[in-house]
C-alpha cells in the first residue's frame, strides 16, 4: 500500500470516526434531554403527589398509633374477660359441687323422714287400727246379739232352727 492510500484509509477511518462521534452525541443529546424530560416530569409527579404522600403517611402514623393504643385496650379488656370466665368457671364448679352435695344431704333427710313416716303409720296402725277393729268386731257383734235379742220373741217350736236350739 502506498502512503497516499495509507493517508485515505487514515483520512477516511478518521471521518468515520468524527461521523460517528457525531452520532455519539447526537444519540446523546437526544438521551440527554429524554432523561431531562423525564426528571421535570418526574419532578412535577413528586411536587403533585408530595402532599398525597405526606397525608398518607401521617395517616397511616395516626392509624398505627390509635391501632395501637386500640389493640392495648383489647388486650387488656380480654385478659380481664379471660380472668373474670376462670373465676366464673371456678365459682360454677364450686356451685355445682355444693349443689350435689346439698342434694345429697336433702335426698338423705327425705328418706330419713320417710321411713320415720312409714314407721309411724306402722306404728299407728298397730296401736288403732288392730285394736279398731278388734273393737269394731265387738261391736258388730253386739249389735247382732241385741238386734236378735230385741226381735226375738219366742218362735213356734216348728220354726226354730238346729243353729238356735243348739244356742238355747
Amino acid at each position: 500500500m502506498s502512503e497516499t492510500q495509507l493517508l485515505g484509509v487514515i483520512a477516511t477511518s478518521a471521518v468515520v470516526i468524527a461521523v460517528a462521534m457525531v452520532l455519539i452525541t447526537v444519540v446523546g443529546y437526544v438521551a440527554l434531554k429524554r432523561l431531562m424530560r423525564l426528571e421535570e416530569r418526574s419532578e412535577e409527579f413528586f411536587r403533585t403527589w408530595e402532599p398525597v404522600a405526606e397525608e398518607t403517611r401521617a395517616a397511616a402514623k395516626d392509624f398505627s398509633e390509635q391501632s395501637g393504643e386500640l389493640l392495648s385496650r383489647l388486650n387488656t379488656l380480654t385478659a380481664l374477660v379471660h380472668k373474670q370466665a376462670l373465676q366464673a368457671d371456678s365459682l360454677l364448679g364450686d356451685l355445682a359441687q355444693t349443689a350435689r352435695r346439698n342434694v345429697s344431704e336433702v335426698d338423705a333427710t327425705v328418706r330419713g323422714i320417710l321411713d320415720r313416716i312409714n314407721s309411724m303409720v306402722e306404728a299407728l296402725e298397730r296401736v288403732v287400727t288392730v285394736p279398731a277393729t278388734k273393737i269394731r268386731a265387738v261391736g258388730v257383734g253386739l249389735g247382732t246379739a241385741f238386734r236378735h235379742l230385741a226381735r226375738s220373741r219366742s218362735k213356734p217350736p216348728d220354726r226354730i232352727s238346729t243353729d238356735e236350739e243348739m244356742f238355747i
